[in-house]
């Protein structure tokens, strides 16, 4: 119609109105044409090889399930469009998406924004403003950024279940990690990921997991399991006894509730529901032991 084959020069009429309201005159260096940014996994293998020899940071896997490197994370940091969340570089590049949910990248991910943004663990939302990925200030980092980030990992025998393969129904705060990422998030940032924790999972790497959050001064509400017999070694049930830390045998949690950050969580344990507040909920078991 001739209102629609006018409408480009009416666009450039009111860009010129406005440009002239404001002073502003052309910008040689302006480049109209939006590149978008590489993603392996839609590039062919000389492509590949070709912008790895150009900048060895994409041939760093950082999301071993997609596949995602150091490289295009850190370029979709820097897009002209800023990233204020963990989910808003999930979104771009796929990371965190796969089996494990996060649970062996999220916090080498928290350490680019780190190192790219120069921001402070404490500050980054995981989504939306106010859903802080950790809870609170626990002293100097054990690890460097850099080594941190640049460390090969070996591959697990086992992954972690994430709170998805056990179908726990609720909001999606921040404050539900697996034991692997829980730790991996303290040791790299200096940060506890929680004040108030409760664990699911009586193995023995969530039970070293809630060992390790109690010496660090995360005060461990419980240690739980859906399974009336504990998977764990009898000398990890011991440590945690020994720092009072309850165990509660064929317990299950049903609920999740929190709008940023993780508030509470609703378990069965013999038949009667009960809400029990706290910001760090660990879900941990490994998936060779008994489902």
């Amino acid at each position: 119609s001739p209102g629609l084959a006018s409408a480009p020069a009416i666009a450039v009429d009111l860009a010129d109105k406005v440009a002239g309201s404001l002073g502003a005159g052309p910008n040689p260096s302006f480049d109209s044409v939006r590149h978008p940014a590489p993603l392996l996994f839609m590039m062919d293998d000389d492509a590949t090889a070709a912008l790895i020899a150009e900048n060895p940071a994409y041939g760093h896997e950082i999301c071993h399930c997609c596949h995602v490197s150091e490289g295009e994370l850190v370029d979709a940091l820097h897009r002209d469009l800023p990233v204020l969340s963990l989910d808003a570089l999930k979104w771009r590049t796929g990371a965190m998406m796969g089996p494990c949910q996060g649970g062996r990248c999220t916090a080498k991910i928290l350490a680019l924004m780190m190192r790219e943004l120069g921001v402070d663990a404490a500050d980054v939302d995981k989504r939306l403003q106010g859903s802080k990925m950790l809870a609170r200030s626990n002293g100097p980092a054990s690890a460097s950024i850099d080594a941190f980030i640049a460390a090969d990992e070996p591959e697990p025998e086992c992954f972690e279940r994430s709170r998805a393969s056990y179908e726990i129904p609720g909001s999606r705060p921040a404050g539900v990690y697996s034991a692997r990422c829980a730790l991996d998030l303290l040791e790299m940032s200096g940060y506890a990921p929680g004040c108030e924790a409760f664990v699911y999972g009586m193995g023995d790497t969530a039970l070293a997991c809630a060992c390790t959050l109690a010496d660090a001064g995360v005060h461990v509400t419980a240690v739980a399991d859906v399974e009336g017999t504990p998977m764990g070694s009898d000398a990890l049930l011991q440590e945690c006894e020994s720092r009072g830390i309850a165990l509660m045998k064929g317990c299950e949690v049903i609920h999740i509730a929190g709008a940023n950050r993780l508030e509470s969580i609703t378990v069965r344990h013999r038949g009667v529901n009960q809400q029990i507040p706290c910001d760090l909920l660990v879900v941990s078991k490994d998936r060779r032991q008994k489902q």
